[in-house]
């Protein structure tokens, strides 16, 4: 409540016009803090491509604020129109949040203010960073890798890998709580999106005709990413993902001409930090995820 409106705070069910609803808000999140308040997961469970929990704050019809339980990963997602900030809406969409399941975790990205403010009026505490690192095109020079390692064979996606990818990415991100739950629909939704290019997605083989490695690249715009680097367990240690990471930098570079080239890493993973430091990527923010 202020002054003589009111806001109200519930669970909604989804509908087909839910993102539309939601989607102003995300945009003037973005343009006020800087960096967008839902993660690509959140943004397919808005669209009802996954399933969650969705909580709206609204006054005479307008969404104030929104919040996402995903049950899958245990976690929350809310974030209030930055107009109607600092009048007790954020506290409210997390207290019906928190109630739909014990031992939820919560995300914030770019660790702001108001993500810290609110975590510590919840009573959490920070129990895992994510970072996002960044370089330019202007910056280095991407060239080709070369040829692959000796038994590699390197080929680009085609449906018929679908299932040997999922499998690789499940023993690559054994112990990572999301990556490592990619399934088959996962890869065919993430397919049909306008982004997606098979050239844009390297697999590696060894000799057997065996899937070793990939390096999947995402551009939108301008903006290229190092979307995923997984490299079978046996593999680790053999330059298999360092090859990898420069033939995807190259493509993104020359063929597909970007500007910036993101990624985001686990905080805690110094070997994989290092590696993409000693490619020119520095970090430009820190991901927090509280409980």
């Amino acid at each position: 409540m202020t002054g003589e409106h009111l806001w109200d705070v519930s669970i909604v069910e989804h509908t087909p016009d839910l993102a539309g609803r939601v989607a102003p808000l995300v945009e003037q999140a973005t343009a006020t803090d800087a960096v967008g308040p839902l993660n690509e997961q959140a943004h397919r469970i808005l669209a009802g491509q996954l399933p969650g929990t969705h909580v709206l704050a609204e006054q005479d019809g307008q969404v104030l604020g929104y919040a996402q339980v995903d049950h899958a990963d245990a976690s929350v997602q809310l974030f209030v129109a930055p107009a109607a900030r600092r009048r007790g809406i954020g506290a409210a969409l997390a207290e019906v949040a928190r109630h739909q399941e014990p031992g939820l975790q919560w995300w914030s990205f770019g660790t702001t203010d108001g993500a810290r403010a609110l975590a510590a009026r919840l009573g959490l505490t920070p129990v895992r960073g994510l970072l996002k690192m960044s370089t330019t095109v202007a910056e280095h020079t991407f060239d080709h890798p070369g040829p692959a390692p000796e038994g590699i064979t390197v080929t680009t996606f085609t449906a018929a890998d679908i299932d040997d990818l999922v499998e690789v990415n499940a023993l690559a991100f054994a112990e990572h709580p999301e990556q490592g739950r990619m399934s088959r629909r996962d890869v065919e939704d993430k397919v049909a999106e306008e982004w997606f290019e098979g050239p844009g997605l390297f697999l590696a083989r060894n000799q057997d005709g065996a899937l070793l490695g990939y390096h999947w690249t995402k551009t939108e715009g301008d903006v290229g990413e190092v979307y995923v680097i997984g490299v079978h367990p046996f593999e680790h240690g053999r330059g298999l993902g360092r090859y990898l990471l420069e033939l995807g930098l190259h493509h993104l570079a020359t063929t597909r001409g970007v500007r910036v080239i993101d990624l985001y890493v686990e905080a805690a993973n110094q070997r994989v930090v290092t590696m993409y430091e000693n490619a020119g990527f520095r970090e430009v923010q820190r991901d927090t995820r509280w409980a």
